[in-house]
């Protein structure tokens, strides 16, 4: 059952349902929903012009869970009251055009590896909208500033996609006019063009970016060497110490683009590394080919993988977490490793 406010506001429940169930996805498959639908700006150029709208359906992953409570509670709030004086079908064009609004300009002025997720664009858009026919519905204009300073002030916070906030704000507020003040009778006609007027700016803001970018990477390529030392485990295997088996190797990233793998010299094969927002991450196990040995006794190992590798589009990155060495019959546990690397063009 809906909550009394949302009881006659169709699309402001339907749009509330699809952020969640894209949350929903997200927590059962982390990492794989944001690497797919976010907005990086570089997969945009590269013709993946669908982000621009599927980022405003996803959300920071958990536990950062107040990123889509505080969209979906402001969305609540005000959704309702714009899509009473829009109509079900003015308001969903308003909200969609107005998340494709901010990520336009989101697109434009940030950083392409930087990669934006969130409603809150589309939800701006809204409070935009609702701020350009204030004195229709009798809202005190000082109750608008003071909302507008908040927003304003949240967007100055570190990390906050302050492009997104202001081209879904400004988008939102003049679409809602062109939309709702014009007469009746030629408010569909009045409306269509102006939809249509703020989808070509869209594109046209898309295209021109697009251009500038023409050539640049769209990712890290070339080799990258991480060197590190297995620290010496504890435990015993025959009588021998196991910290006569300390081990040292050198593990290879290679990148063309985004698709990047993590080898060892040992390794029968190599671990794909999977793109998560704007970073690249292996998980998994894989057995040597040979094994450690202590005083000619073979020991089977297994080499298990987690690590972060976060590259940059001019040749550098670092590499965060561990490779452990362990053994099954001896209990040996490799000690964590932490490495940084410089790209190799």
């Amino acid at each position: 059952m809906r909550p009394r406010f949302l009881r006659h506001a169709l699309i402001t429940t339907a749009l509330i349902a699809a952020n969640v169930v894209v949350y929903l996805f997200e927590v059962a498959y982390p990492g794989a929903v944001l690497g797919a639908l976010g907005e990086r700006g570089q997969d945009i150029a590269d013709g993946q012009y669908y982000r621009l709208l599927t980022a405003a359906f996803v959300h920071l992953p958990p536990p950062l869970v107040y990123h889509i409570v505080s969209n979906m509670m402001s969305l609540a709030i005000m959704g309702p009251v714009l899509e009473r004086e829009l109509g079900r079908v003015r308001f969903l064009t308003a909200y969609l055009l107005s998340a494709l609004g901010g990520s336009a300009l989101s697109f434009l002025l940030l950083d392409p590896a930087v990669v934006g997720i969130g409603a809150s664009g589309a939800v701006s858009g809204v409070f935009g909208g609702i701020a350009s026919i204030a004195r229709r519905l009798r809202i005190s204009p000082r109750f608008v500033v003071a909302f507008l300073a908040l927003g304003v002030a949240i967007s100055l916070v570190p990390g906050v996609n302050w492009a997104a906030h202001l081209g879904g704000l400004v988008t939102g507020a003049v679409l809602t006019a062109a939309l709702y003040y014009p007469p009746r009778s030629h408010r569909v006609a009045i409306g269509a063009v102006a939809a249509l007027v703020a989808l070509g700016v869209v594109a046209g803001v898309v295209a021109g970016r697009t251009a500038a970018l023409a050539g640049r990477s769209s990712g890290p390529r070339g080799s990258y060497a991480v060197t590190g030392s297995l620290a010496a485990c504890t435990g015993y295997f025959t009588g021998c110490a196991a910290s006569n088996n300390s081990y040292h190797a050198t593990w290879t990233i290679r990148c063309d683009g985004d698709a990047c793998t993590i080898g060892a010299s040992g390794w029968a094969s190599e671990v794909p590394l999977s793109q998560s927002g704007g970073r690249l991450l292996a998980t998994g196990t894989r057995r040597p080919e040979y094994a450690s040995r202590c005083r000619g006794v073979p020991i089977p190992t297994v080499d298990r993988i987690d690590v972060v590798f976060m590259p940059d589009n001019d040749g550098a990155a670092s590499v965060q977490g561990t490779v452990r060495r362990e053994s099954p019959y001896t209990g040996c546990k490799a000690a964590s490793q932490t490495w940084t690397v410089t790209g190799i063009r």
